[in-house]
């Protein structure tokens, strides 16, 4: 019961922090691109890669407390759902390439955000 407790804490500062930061993003970057969504997706991808390998690989975060951040916080905080969303609605509106861009850029500096914090949490 106690990790439900964990992941469940987690899962409300993820949530809070991600609709913080979300419109943060976008009042500071009134733009067509939704880059709240890929700020977030970049940096909780980063969050988890470190995660991964300082926590589980290195063993220097204790179970309970992956679980509160990796699965509660960045389940909530991660929007993958969101980018969906955003992403059929450029397409729907004729912006193909801000569509296409942003699959492009979320995958691609997703990937290397997860990389370079997996990368750092192994250096560690």
């Amino acid at each position: 019961m106690e990790s439900y407790l964990f992941v469940a804490i987690g899962g409300v500062f993820g949530t809070v922090t991600r609709y913080w930061l979300g419109g943060l993003l976008s009042e500071k970057w009134p733009v067509a691109f939704p880059i709240g969504t890929l700020v977030i997706n970049v940096t909780g991808a980063f969050l988890l890669g470190f995660l991964t390998s300082a926590g589980a690989e290195q063993g220097l975060i204790s179970q309970p407390w992956r679980l509160a951040f990796g699965v509660g916080f960045l389940g909530a905080y991660t929007t993958f759902s969101t980018w969906q969303v955003e992403t059929l609605r450029l397409l729907q509106q004729g912006s193909i390439w801000l569509g296409i861009g942003n699959v492009a850029a979320s995958l691609t500096l997703g990937l290397l955000a997860a990389w370079l914090g997996y990368w750092l949490g192994r250096a560690l």
